[in-house]
């Protein structure tokens, strides 16, 4: 029974991870605004417009991050705004999951 369970676990689990990378959507092109922000969830929020459209399950052609603050939110901010800054490529692939405000969250970030 036990091992029935785990394997259910795991197709549930897998089945989830699938479906939120099927979803999810890429953008790559120069950035086309910054904004930062505070928010109830959390002391600093970047949101960031790409040139480029996407057809993930979000709105357009926004991502997110919340914590822009500290740690690998801070890493992400700094970036994109050096990129904005010299007119970079930035590659944004999203979770394929919407915040509260329909933007992606942010998967990872590479500055091309």
């Amino acid at each position: 029974m036990k091992k029935l369970i785990v394997k259910t676990l795991l197709v549930v689990v897998g089945l989830a991870v699938f479906q939120q990378s099927v979803f999810a959507s890429t953008a790559t092109s120069r950035v086309k605004t910054v904004r930062i922000n505070k928010t109830v969830a959390s002391p600093a929020r970047t949101s960031i417009e790409m040139f480029s459209t996407t057809t993930g399950p979000c709105f357009g052609n926004w991502y997110a991050f919340e914590n822009a603050h500290t740690g690998l939110g801070k890493n992400w901010t700094d970036a994109v705004v050096a990129a904005y800054q010299v007119g970079k490529t930035v590659q944004i692939v999203g979770t394929g999951t919407c915040d509260n405000k329909g933007v992606e969250k942010v998967n990872y970030i590479d500055i091309k």
